[in-house]
């Protein structure tokens, strides 16, 4: 199997189902804003050169969490996208199975969002860590000089957060997922659309339906998003109406780097109103 040098952060099977008929959108980086709207293909945007290759200090490099574990997922994960968007507005009820890859993808595409990766934040703490453990190795009299090399703390701190992309969610956050379910968030009655993001997966409490407090929602398209809640509520779907697509997507931009919409005068105005 062929692996592009591009890998994507968010994934080509949700980006496809925000493009227009042209098979591509407006895209904004907040980064570059004199680039503007510019009008791409999914191919290379929401993407960067070898973001999950893992380096080697013989110079070597490792793609198999890019194309034995993402890749192998996103094929599953678009699945069930498309039948989700088959059915729109109805969707089937959720198999037990169907309802965990929707979990997994929730959660994975929360933690490879590269606005959090690359905070600097993030960064500060990892590095901090990485002293402290240097520091320790030294202690027990394992010390190398090349570990304080600035190429290789960098090369063995890129290649942890890639290799923490590919593991198994912590044991407190496998026991808040077991507490959850997915929903299905749905446009009622509106013509409103949601957007994609860098940071596609934000928490936004329900002010609007007090038998429903909505934890995450993550669009999955234009016109649905998932939604996670509690497992005590029997809701299967959630109606939104403009008011509340616009809250979404205002907190999407808000997060995000970089923001996409086959509708131009949409980004612009979440844009113009930060």
């Amino acid at each position: 199997m062929s692996i592009s040098k591009n890998h994507h952060y968010v994934p080509r099977v949700i980006l496809k189902n925000f493009i227009d008929s042209n098979k591509r959108y407006y895209y904004y980086d907040k980064d570059h804003p004199e680039r503007g709207y510019q009008y791409r293909s999914t191919r290379s945007t929401f993407c960067e050169p070898h973001l999950n290759t893992i380096s080697n200090a013989d110079s070597s490099i490792d793609i198999s969490v890019e194309a034995d574990f993402f890749q192998k997922r996103e094929s599953k994960w678009g699945i069930i996208l498309k039948k989700i968007k088959q059915d729109f507005p109805n969707f089937s009820r959720l198999s037990a199975d169907e309802e965990a890859l929707l979990k997994d993808l929730t959660f994975r595409q929360f933690m490879r969002s590269i606005d959090r990766i690359q905070s600097s934040c993030s960064t500060e703490e990892i590095e901090d860590l990485y002293d402290t453990k240097v520091g320790q190795l030294h202690n027990f009299g394992l010390f190398h000089p090349k570990y304080y090399k600035s190429e290789t703390k960098q090369r063995i701190i890129k290649n942890g957060k890639i290799n923490a992309l590919a593991m198994d969610p912590l044991s407190e956050v496998s026991k808040y997922f077991d507490r959850t379910k997915i929903i299905l968030a749905r446009q009622k009655n509106t013509k409103k659309r949601f957007i994609i993001g860098s940071s596609p997966v934000v928490s936004l409490s329900s002010t609007y339906d007090k038998d429903c407090d909505v934890e995450m929602y993550l669009p999955i398209s234009e016109q649905a998003a998932i939604g996670i809640v509690s497992r005590k509520f029997r809701i299967q779907f959630l109606d939104l109406d403009d008011t509340e697509i616009r809250k979404i997507n205002l907190c999407i931009c808000n997060a995000s780097s970089k923001i996409a919409s086959a509708h131009k005068t949409l980004i612009q105005s979440l844009i113009n109103n930060r």
